[in-house]
């Protein structure tokens, strides 16, 4: 289509019945121009506005080359609807958005096909120090599993199954039943895709997960009694391996582990990693932080660093920028090595999947 002005907004409604990808087209007849209405597909079944400026001409004045505007849905299916119209009122040619958009709240909502995100957060409230735990010569891990000893989280050698169990039989055994009383579990089937379950506990006795998994990286509680939490410590072991994979602390009604592996057929992008020192008392007490990834078949390594103490600033977040990228199969992972025992730590990330 052609406008009648040279200083004019063009407003676009637009309903699509399957979600797409919608592009506008400007040629003077020789040298086209195009570009997407927005950063990503347009949601099918919601009706979304844009504006963007408009020129009659190429030079701006009545008499040079004409332009036209085409409109295209790069996905087949049913345009439900589609309004254009030419908005006048003196505005500087160029491109207007519908309105400010977060990213990253539109993937939480759902909006831009083919992403999501993920928030991992992990806390070690009795963290020692690598020089006195010879076999982990770098950092502790932090997760629920890692408190007193040296206790490292081991993915499991294979797809487990793993049996949920807890420490108190309140948590959905016998008695009262004033804990826990279900749960779900999420984690990497054996074809590391992504996968989850719900699983109804029986106490201190341990109820087999229906699934196998070669990697749990979140569990929570979804009811409970009259305690509205969990009372004992739940852990999920991994058949054959009898380890850990994964644990909720006592009243936490969720695991707090900084592991994740990403997903088969992604690829995460790493937007920021924090850590922080809650000091136990006694004098000034610093951690060493250190963000660590495993690919597939490979070898931990160090892919940044940071350190915190007690007598400022006890928790530092790095923003980063261009992405860190983590290929699909690789583990992830916060280490800290505080300078005292007995310290309580937290770490997380904050990553974007996107389809490979």
């Amino acid at each position: 289509m052609k406008f009648n002005n040279n200083s004019a907004l063009c407003r676009v409604t637009i309903q699509l019945a399957v979600s797409s990808v919608v592009n506008v087209t400007c040629t003077d007849g020789t040298t086209p121009f195009t570009w997407g209405l927005r950063g990503s597909k347009i949601p099918a079944g919601k009706v979304k506005t844009f504006m963007f400026g408009v020129r009659a001409s190429k030079d701006g004045t009545n008499t040079g080359d004409a332009l036209t505007y085409d409109f295209e849905v790069e996905t087949d299916g049913i345009i439900q609807q589609l309004l254009v119209e030419e908005v006048l009122g003196g505005v500087d040619f160029g491109f207007v958005p519908e309105a400010p958009v977060d990213p990253f709240l539109e993937m939480s909502r759902g909006n831009i096909d083919g992403t999501s995100s993920v928030n991992k957060f992990g806390r070690n409230p009795d963290c020692d120090s690598a020089a006195s735990v010879t076999a982990v010569p770098i950092g502790r891990d932090i997760w629920d599993g890692g408190v007193g000893g040296a206790t490292a989280w081991v993915p499991p050698t294979t797809a487990r199954i793993h049996a949920i169990a807890s420490s108190n039989d309140e948590d959905g055994g016998a008695g009262t039943d004033t804990g826990a009383l279900t749960m779900r579990i999420y984690g990497l089937d054996s074809a590391f895709a992504l996968q989850q379950e719900d699983v109804t506990l029986n106490g201190t006795t341990p109820v087999n997960t229906a699934n196998t998994y070669t990697m749990l990286y979140r569990m929570l509680v979804l009811t409970a009694g009259s305690a509205g939490r969990n009372l004992g410590n739940i852990t999920a072991t991994a058949a054959t391996d009898g380890t850990v994979t994964a644990q909720i602390t006592i009243d936490n009604n969720q695991t707090l582990m900084a592991i994740y592996m990403i997903p088969a057929g992604v690829t995460g992008y790493m937007t920021n990693w924090h850590g922080d020192l809650l000091k136990t008392g006694g004098a000034t007490k610093f951690a060493d932080f250190h963000l660590m990834s495993m690919d597939f078949g490979g070898v931990w390594r160090v892919r940044s660093s940071a350190s915190t103490g007690s007598d400022g600033a006890n928790v530092f977040q790095q923003h980063i920028k261009p992405y860190k990228s983590f290929s699909a199969k690789s583990l992830i992972k916060v280490v800290s090595n505080p300078s005292a025992d007995a310290q309580d730590i937290g770490a997380g990330f904050d990553l974007v999947l996107v389809d490979n």
